[in-house]
């Protein structure tokens, strides 16, 4: 009796160590690879956060703050501070209109018009 599922003919054999050599050789060669793949190195790994900027307003003549952009935005909205409000940021030498700052005057071009 012939069967084909047996490992006891010679063709069986040799057919199974075939496909061994042959997963052999894809294992070295995939273990080769491997080896030798590199991965980009990034040099500048501490690269600071950019720092938020804080503003400051002088609002009913007292100078008020830290602000963020947000809240200072808010102040604008609410008519509390307007392009003659002296305002300062960090860096600055001395307190000027927020329409001369351009960080502050980018503010009010965002900001809607009035309404009539």
């Amino acid at each position: 009796m012939n069967n084909d599922n047996s490992f006891n003919s010679i063709e069986r054999l040799m057919e199974f160590g075939m496909s061994m050599a042959v997963a052999q050789q894809m294992m070295q060669t995939m273990n080769h690879a491997m080896q030798n793949i590199t991965t980009p190195q990034f040099k500048n790994v501490n690269v600071p956060l950019p720092q938020t900027v804080q503003f400051y307003a002088l609002v009913n003549d007292i100078p008020q703050g830290p602000f963020t952009e947000q809240e200072l935005s808010g102040h604008i909205l609410a008519n509390r501070v307007c392009k003659e409000t002296l305002a300062w940021l960090n860096g600055m030498p001395g307190w000027m209109q927020a329409q001369q700052i351009p960080e502050v005057a980018r503010l009010f071009a965002l900001m809607p018009p009035p309404i009539k």
